[in-house]
């Protein structure tokens, strides 16, 4: 039995590299809404029927825009129309409180297709196989304490059943102090495997536990990171690249080529860059077929006697952390958990700096 994993598509009105296509529709959206078709079309090209979702197909938390909710809608009664059907539990985007109930629970009125079911408890489900079970995978929607999402999965292990969750899960993003589940504890739980949407980026650090990764790069949050979806079957996981335009650093003039940026959204980040270096990594960029890109170089300067530029070459997620474990005052409050809300904050500026 195969089956497709898709997670953290996170459909919205994008406004950074986004134009309006011929249907009106955001063009990115339009791009992410496209690569959860393509998972479907590559399912059944693989013999498989059914696409689970695991978390975050909206991105504004309860608020959602009529022209990102109806192409959406457009979009999975094409996927439901090709005899496809979807499973799909709420991340905490799809959310409008800190907890998974209908109610609240963005996607619930594509439980209203038939085929889509939209899951906001913990929920098993089981595929068929010429009218016998063949398959058995669990699914457990967001859920914020962890010890609660700990109890529920641990209460419905069998050694040949999956599980899918919405969590974070430790080591999957740099520069965020370990706070959510850890790999080796997730192992160990003793599920045949384990796919976890919420953070970008695709991983297998361990054997059989899976950070599905998200369907498209989305922000300057996401270079580096590995996106797409996974196709299931009893003996593999198959990884498939997201075909969506990804975003890119550029550091310096010679990482331009081709294989690098033709076709993506690139960033330079070029430091102490003269007027004619950043000229000459315009035209690179253009002959190197790069679909936009925004300069967030800095310019140079003349040092002034005196001055000294000695900073260390850390990342900001680095910097924050650092900062609250060594210098900020939090009385009886936890210091992992104030700098992962501040760095839960970091993450959705960056988000509404690519909008």
């Amino acid at each position: 039995m195969t089956y497709a994993v898709s997670s953290d598509q996170h459909a919205h009105e994008w406004s950074a590299f986004a134009t309006t296509n011929a249907d009106g529709v955001n063009s990115r959206l339009a791009i992410i809404l496209g690569e959860v078709e393509r998972a479907a079309r590559e399912l059944l090209a693989a013999g498989g029927n059914t696409l689970f979702l695991a978390g975050d197909l909206f991105h504004v938390r309860g608020k959602i825009d009529p022209e990102v909710l109806n192409p959406t809608i457009d979009t999975f009664k094409r996927i439901l129309g090709m005899g496809v059907r979807v499973h799909a539990i709420a991340g905490n985007h799809d959310l409008k409180g800190k907890h998974a109930n209908k109610l609240g629970n963005a996607m619930q009125s594509l439980d209203e297709l038939p085929g889509f079911n939209a899951i906001t408890t913990p929920t098993l489900v089981k595929l068929y196989e010429n009218g016998q079970p063949d398959t058995e995978i669990m699914m457990i929607p967001w859920i914020e304490d962890l010890d609660e999402l700990r109890s529920i999965a641990t209460n419905h292990v069998m050694s040949s059943r999956d599980l899918i969750i919405h969590a974070p899960l430790n080591g999957v993003i740099k520069g965020l102090p370990d706070h959510g589940l850890d790999p080796v504890e997730v192992k160990a739980w003793g599920y045949r495997r384990v796919f976890i949407g919420h953070y970008h980026h695709h991983q297998e650090p361990q054997p059989g536990v899976f950070s599905i990764g998200a369907t498209t790069h989305q922000t300057w949050s996401d270079p580096g990171t590995r996106a797409g979806f996974l196709l299931v079957d009893d003996t593999a996981v198959d990884f498939r690249e997201s075909m969506a335009p990804q975003f890119v650093n550029i550091d310096d003039v010679a990482d331009i080529d081709p294989v690098t940026v033709a076709g993506n959204y690139v960033r330079l980040r070029f430091k102490d860059a003269d007027a004619d270096t950043l000229s000459a990594a315009r035209e690179a960029l253009k002959d190197a077929g790069a679909l936009a890109w925004v300069d967030h170089s800095s310019k140079k300067r003349e040092v002034t006697r005196g001055a000294s530029s000695s900073t260390a070459n850390v990342t900001l997620e680095v910097s924050v952390a650092s900062y609250v474990a060594n210098h900020l005052d939090v009385g009886k409050l936890s210091k992992k958990r104030v700098a992962v809300d501040a760095l839960d904050v970091l993450r959705e500026a960056r988000t509404v700096g690519a909008e």
